[in-house]
């Protein structure tokens, strides 16, 4: 049996700079992230505890909350990213430097950085998927090893 399911977590309240885009976006702004994971489980052990066991994803609420949850997205290229550093250090603000800020560039890091995690937890499971969503209407959903 082959099951797939999804672990969604929200409220990663970030702002970001996308310095490359309009001036409304270039501006720091802020969203409330939800990220969900969709894994695909081989477990054949349905009507037991559960084809996945959400509790032990406690190591990669706590990944995520680390880099996206009361954080400053900066992409690493970004002219003024040294700037976002130093105010860092100055002020205690947790700024994370990123390949890049946008949606599809947080969901590629979100595979990088889970998707090993996912079957360390649990031989069973292989991630599948990563939705990065900003809004109710905007979000990407990338699929794992493309």
């Amino acid at each position: 049996m082959s099951a797939l399911a999804e672990k969604t977590f929200d409220d990663l309240t970030c702002a970001f700079r996308h310095w490359r885009g309009d001036h409304r976006l270039a501006s720091v702004h802020g969203y409330a992230l939800a990220i969900t994971l969709r894994v695909r489980t081989t477990r054949n052990e349905a009507g037991t505890a559960g084809l996945v066991d959400f509790s032990k994803f406690g190591p990669i609420k706590q990944l995520l909350q680390n880099q996206f949850d009361h954080t400053l997205i900066v992409a690493n290229d970004d002219p003024e990213a040294a700037t976002f550093v130093e105010f860092a250090e100055r002020t205690g603000t947790r700024v994370r430097l990123m390949p890049s800020v946008a949606l599809d560039g947080i969901a590629a890091w979100v595979i990088e950085h889970c998707d090993s995690a996912v079957t360390e937890l649990d031989p069973f499971l292989q991630l599948v998927g990563v939705r990065v969503q900003e809004t109710p209407r905007s979000s990407i959903e990338i699929a794992a090893g493309f």
